[in-house]
């Protein structure tokens, strides 16, 4: 593994020459020698996988570590939804089945403005945030707010949540595909064997 100091943040493609390897230490067949890596802070750290025995890489326990950051950090985004569900129910006395869905957009739109548009994340966060406020007030307005002046019951309320849930749901698999993406400043570690 090996850390550079980078002028600034920005997309840097490193080139290993195989040939420079102390002796018994390879890249894989599969890895190739050119990985194109994203510089977040002025710091990038770079980890080619090496051949059979070598080593190299973090250690368990620092994975540990990291892993346990990250299942941290998923907690805390799966309790900030559970609050919305609860104060939606709460305030309104709907199990809205589309919360799930709707915080999915929140994802989404953060990855649509860093990954597709090029921006910061910082900056894709704040828009991603400022864009579900207004689509979450035009479907209340649109949809929500309709129900209610009608005097439509919890439970066809409910089975219209189904439904909208069920349609944002093919939305975003028509419009972003159903594999794993990843912001282009932040890439993951794969998980302990």
């Amino acid at each position: 593994a090996w850390e550079i100091k980078t002028p600034k943040s920005g997309t840097y493609t490193v080139t290993l020459d195989e040939a420079t390897l102390p002796d018994g230490v390879a890249l894989t067949a599969e890895s190739g020698n050119t990985r194109t890596v994203n510089a977040l802070l002025g710091k990038v750290r770079i980890q080619f996988p090496t051949g059979e025995g070598t080593g190299g890489g973090a250690s368990k326990a620092e994975q540990a570590v990291q892993l346990t950051v990250d299942g941290l950090l998923l907690g805390l985004i799966l309790a900030l939804a559970a609050l919305g569900v609860s104060l939606i129910y709460g305030t309104t006395g709907l199990t809205n089945f589309a919360h799930g869905e709707l915080v999915t957009l929140g994802a989404l739109s953060t990855y649509f403005y860093s990954a597709v548009l090029h921006l910061p994340l910082v900056i894709s966060a704040v828009l991603a945030l400022i864009s579900c406020g207004i689509l979450g007030a035009l479907q209340d307005k649109v949809l929500w707010k309709q129900l209610r002046r009608r005097g439509t019951g919890l439970i066809a309320m409910l089975v219209v949540s189904i439904g909208l849930g069920i349609f944002i749901r093919y939305l975003f698999l028509f419009f972003f595909g159903g594999a794993t993406q990843q912001f282009p400043e932040f890439s993951g570690q794969e998980g302990l064997e």
